[in-house]
Formats: structure tokens, sequence, C-alpha cells
């Protein structure tokens, strides 16, 4: 069984030793309580240098993933498809700051009124833009 609140302290304590993540939170049917056993986890991580964890995905093992991880291209957001030991589907969605940028644009009003929790916001910018959103 997947465990929420484990996976969250995880992505938080990872996030704090990243030098390049801004931000982190989970969106989707997880961030909305509605998540069911096959449902996979999304997460939205904001950073300025992209490049460096797609190149080595050597992170993936922190939160226990195979190594073998998809890359999927989505506009301004770069996706890592990867499947946990336990075969839990985790998306790891890394973007810019930009992603909260003002005017806020249709794709990340989309994604935050589906659900944004917020697990890592040191600086306060998703919180700034849940509220404004919401």
């Amino acid at each position: 069984m997947f465990d929420l609140r484990m996976f969250e302290s995880k992505l938080r304590s990872w996030s704090c030793r990243q030098p390049y993540i801004i931000a982190a939170g989970i969106v989707g049917s997880y961030a909305r309580g509605e998540a069911k056993h096959d449902s996979d986890m999304d997460i939205m991580l904001l950073t300025d240098l992209l490049e460096d964890y797609i190149k080595n995905q050597s992170w993936l093992l922190d939160f226990d993933c195979r190594p073998d991880a998809a890359i999927e291209y989505w506009g301004n957001v770069t996706t890592v498809r990867a499947k946990t030991l336990q075969d839990k589907e985790i998306e790891f969605n890394f973007t810019s700051k930009d992603l909260a940028a003002i005017p806020v644009d249709s794709g990340t009003l989309k994604v935050v009124q589906d659900g944004l929790t917020l697990v890592y916001d040191p600086t306060g910018m998703l919180s700034r833009l849940k509220v404004l959103v919401l």
C-alpha cells in the first residue's frame, strides 16, 4: 500500500537538500484526496536547472524508483515518468519558476484548480499561485 504521508515527507526532505529545486507540490487525484490504489502520483517541481535532473536520474533512487524512467515533453514541462520498486507510477513534472508567473496561463490554471498540495515552498511562490487561482 502506498503511504502518502511518508512520500510527502520524503519529497519535502529531498527538495530541501536540492539547491536548484525552488518548490514542490503534489497535483491531481492525490492532491484532491481522490486517488485510488492504481492512481499515479503527480509531482510538480519548479527548478532553475532542469537539464541536470533529466540527464542524471540517480535522484530517482531517493524515491525507490527504478532507473529506467521515460522522459516526456509537454511544452514548458518535462516529465520523468518512473515506477517504484512496488510498481507505483510517479510523474515528476519539472518546470521553471515561470509556471507561477502572473498572469497565470490556462494550463497552469487548470492544474492548480484540479488540486495542489504544497510540499516544499520556502519562498511562498506556489502558495501565492494557489491563493490567486482558487
